[in-house]
C-alpha cells in the first residue's frame, strides 16, 4: 500500500510471481491458488492510489489455452493488464480483455440513460425499468474505454463522451506531474513522512552520471553486474553501462542480464579487454552469441529460466 502511493507520477504496479513464490516455498499451480493473496494485495493497493495493476507473466508461452484460463482469471479479479513473455501472447491478452459487442451496446444505453437524468436534472437514473446506481455507470464508462481502446469507433455521444471524460483525467495527471516535476524530489515528497526518503535519495540516489553511479555503488574487480528485463529487440543500457565500467578501468566481472540480444555486439569488445569474463542470462544470440560459440569466453555461459525459455529451446524457436 505505501508503495502504490510513494509517488504521484506511479501509474502502476505489478506481481513479480516468480520471486514471490520462491519467498514462499512452494512453486505455481496452474490453479494459481498460492498467488490469490498477492494478486489481491496489488489489486487493493492499486485501487487505493488510483494506478493501475498489472498480472505476472504466464511462462509457458507455447500453451494458449493455460494462458487464456489465467488471463480471464485476472481479468476476472480485476487486474489492468498483464505481463507478457512473447509477442504471440500479445493479441491472445487484447481479444481477451476488448468488450464484446453485447457488453459496449449495454454501456452505450447505461451512460447515455445517465446523460438523459443529468440533462432532465433526475436523481434516479432508470433504464429498461431498473435502477442504475453509480458503480453500474462508472463500469459502463470503463466497457467504453476499452472499447474505444480495441479499436471500436466512437460512433454515438456516449462513446464520445468517455473519450472526453478519459481525456481530462489524462489532462490532470499530466498536470499534477508536471507540478511535482518542479521538485528535482518530487517522487520522495508524496507527504510529510517521507522526508527521510527525499534526505536519502538525494544523498545516496542521485548521481551526476553513470561514472558517479558506478564508483558510488563500490563495484570492484570480480564482482557481477546485473541487469533485469531487456527488451526483446535488445536494452541499449547494457552497452553504456558497460563502456564506462571498462573506461573506469574494471576488470573479470561476471555480467548478468535477463537476455542478451543483436545489440549487444559491443561486448564482445570487453571480454576480449577482460572487462567481462563471465556471463548469466535467459537467452543469448547474434554476434555476441555467434563470438562466444567460437571460444570467445574461457568459461560457458550459464542458461538460467524462468521455465518458459526451456519449451521455446526445445520446440526450436529461440
Amino acid at each position: 500500500m505505501e508503495i502504490a502511493h510513494a509517488s504521484e507520477r506511479l501509474i502502476g504496479i505489478a506481481l513479480g510471481a516468480e520471486d514471490y513464490v520462491r519467498n514462499l516455498r512452494t512453486e505455481r499451480s496452474p490453479e494459481g491458488t498460492e498467488l490469490l493473496f498477492a494478486r489481491c494485495s496489488i489489486l487493493q493497493a492499486a485501487r487505493s492510489a488510483g494506478i493501475q495493476a498489472f498480472d505476472t507473466v504466464y511462462s509457458d508461452a507455447n500453451n494458449e489455452a493455460g494462458f487464456l484460463q489465467e488471463a480471464a482469471h485476472i481479468k476476472q479479479l480485476g487486474f489492468d493488464g498483464k505481463s507478457l513473455i512473447n509477442p504471440r501472447q500479445i493479441d491472445l491478452l487484447h481479444n481477451l480483455y476488448a468488450p464484446t459487442q453485447k457488453e459496449v451496446d449495454h454501456a452505450r444505453r447505461v451512460v447515455e440513460a445517465a446523460e438523459a437524468a443529468a440533462r432532465e436534472g433526475l436523481g434516479v437514473v432508470s433504464l429498461n425499468g431498473k435502477m442504475v446506481d453509480g458503480p453500474v455507470i462508472d463500469r459502463a464508462r470503463l466497457v467504453l474505454s476499452r472499447a474505444e481502446l480495441s479499436g471500436i469507433p466512437a460512433k454515438n455521444k456516449a462513446i464520445k463522451m468517455t473519450q472526453k471524460i478519459e481525456q481530462s483525467q489524462r489532462q490532470e495527471r499530466v498536470a499534477a506531474w508536471n507540478r511535482r516535476a518542479e521538485c528535482d524530489l518530487a517522487a520522495f515528497q508524496n507527504s510529510p513522512k517521507q522526508t527521510y526518503q527525499a534526505e536519502k535519495a538525494r544523498d545516496r540516489k542521485l548521481c551526476a552520471d553513470l561514472e558517479e553511479a558506478i564508483r558510488r555503488s563500490g563495484l570492484q574487480d570480480g564482482m557481477t553486474v546485473s541487469f533485469h528485463h531487456a527488451f526483446r529487440g535488445g536494452d541499449l543500457t547494457v552497452n553504456m553501462v558497460m563502456d564506462v565500467i571498462a573506461k573506469m578501468g574494471f576488470k573479470n566481472l561476471t555480467l548478468a542480464s535477463s537476455s542478451l540480444s543483436d545489440c549487444h555486439a559491443p561486448l564482445v569488445e570487453h571480454i576480449r579487454q577482460g572487462v567481462v569474463t563471465r556471463i548469466y542470462t535467459s537467452g543469448l544470440r547474434g554476434p555476441l552469441a555467434e563470438e562466444i560459440s567460437r571460444g570467445l569466453l574461457a568459461e560457458p555461459v550459464q542458461i538460467h529460466s524462468h521455465g518458459g525459455r526451456v519449451h521455446l529451446v526445445q520446440s526450436g524457436e529461440d
